[in-house]
């Protein structure tokens, strides 16, 4: 039997210098917690390098974190939407996707 993939939510995020959490840097219309139904987020760095780290630890300077390029994209499951915090190497980063109710195995095919 498949998985309704259909996006709950979509995401359209402003990633500053200033290191924080995904939903920290929500733009108007865009979550900004996790709330029911949002289980995974899939989507892509538009425009700047983003810097992530998933142990709930914000990445210091440009060159701490594992980098996600612009044109990059990145999944992010439930337990990384809550402990991962990110900061644009330089400017500002515009991150844009959706989110999903299922997890995030889903889009590795598992």
């Amino acid at each position: 039997m498949g998985r309704n993939l259909n996006a709950t939510a979509y995401g359209d995020y402003s990633i500053t210098t200033t290191a924080g959490t995904l939903f920290s840097f929500a733009n108007a219309g865009s979550p900004s917690s996790l709330t029911a139904g949002l289980r995974c987020f899939k989507g892509r760095v538009e425009t700047n390098d983003i810097r992530v780290r998933m142990d709930s630890t914000n990445p210091t300077g440009a060159s701490n974190g594992e980098l996600v390029s612009a044109g990059d994209d990145i999944l992010l499951d439930e337990a990384q939407l809550r402990s991962s915090r990110m900061r644009s190497v330089t400017g500002t980063a515009q991150l844009r996707g959706h989110f999903y109710s299922v997890e995030a195995a889903v889009f590795l095919g598992s």
